[in-house]
């Protein structure tokens, strides 16, 4: 209890002093060429104690602080850091931390010990990066990996969009459509349309309406002058068509060309899946 009420007076004391403007560093000149990593997604200067990243990594706190919503109170070679629901009180080049839970009810205290001590170098407070991960709970890496992790993912990306295309390609080849025009009347046609699956493999389709396929008809030109779709009503919703290996599916409906001149048209059918499958026009003519 008493050591309890020692500490709670420092951190009271540091943090009187705070307002009347004694913030003041011992500076030291111990570090090298500072580096950059990234913790917390947020690019921070670094400075390697060994040749390689380890705990006793130094970290820059000052980019942290403001985008992680830190507390920092510093006077003399003391430091205050509050993250979340925990103050740490550090020393500069003393490798201890008094950690203090503010969200537990009373006044918790735990004492940990750091295998590098903070300093402080050109106005930039160093943190060993021990403590960023295991008391902060924050996640890092090198600035070139993470660019590097980008730069593969973005690879990555471009090869899984690449195999979806050849999919779709693949797909398209495995299936077949067979156009039919059933009868031809003075005020409508009939038509016919099978989708096929090719292959011994179950196809899905998607729809992204309830519209599974359509009729349409060209002039010499290559304009739709009709379609079977118009006037026609489909649910607003995503759907799925599973074909079977070797399965088909047939259509068939009837279209009102009452309204269309004399001549040459073509008939064309449409499974309207997000990428079309048209079949083959299919020449006719209207006296």
């Amino acid at each position: 209890m008493l050591k309890n009420n020692y500490y709670l007076a420092i951190i009271i004391s540091l943090l009187i002093l705070l307002l009347f403007n004694f913030n003041v560093f011992a500076e030291t000149d111990n570090l090298s060429e500072v580096q950059s990593l990234k913790v917390a997604d947020i690019e921070v200067e670094f400075e390697a104690v060994n040749d390689s990243i380890d705990e006793q990594t130094l970290v820059s706190l000052n980019e942290l602080w403001d985008e992680l919503e830190m507390s920092l109170f510093v006077v003399d070679d003391k430091i205050i850091v509050g993250y979340q629901d925990y103050y740490f009180l550090l020393t500069l080049d003393e490798d201890t931390i008094y950690a203090q839970n503010v969200a537990t009810e009373g006044f918790e205290q735990e004492d940990y010990s750091l295998k590098q001590a903070p300093t402080y170098e050109n106005r930039r407070l160093f943190i060993p990066l021990e403590f960023i991960t295991e008391h902060l709970g924050l996640e890092y890496q090198l600035k070139e990996f993470a660019e590097e992790k980008k730069e593969q993912e973005e690879v990555e990306t471009e090869l899984e969009e690449e195999r979806e295309e050849e999919l779709k390609i693949d797909k398209i080849k495995n299936l077949e459509l067979d156009l039919r025009l059933l009868a031809v009347e003075d005020e409508e046609i009939e038509v016919g349309l099978k989708l096929k699956n090719l292959s011994k493999q179950e196809i899905e389709l998607h729809f992204s309406t309830g519209q599974k396929y359509d009729f349409i008809l060209k002039n010499e030109k290559g304009e739709v002058v009709a379609s079977w779709s118009t006037g026609q009503s489909f649910t607003q919703a995503l759907e799925t068509l599973d074909l079977a290996g070797e399965e088909s599916i047939s259509y068939t409906e009837t279209m009102n060309i009452k309204d269309l001149e004399a001549g040459t048209y073509y008939l064309q059918g449409v499974i309207t899946t997000r990428q079309e499958l048209i079949s083959e026009p299919i020449q006719f003519r209207l006296n």
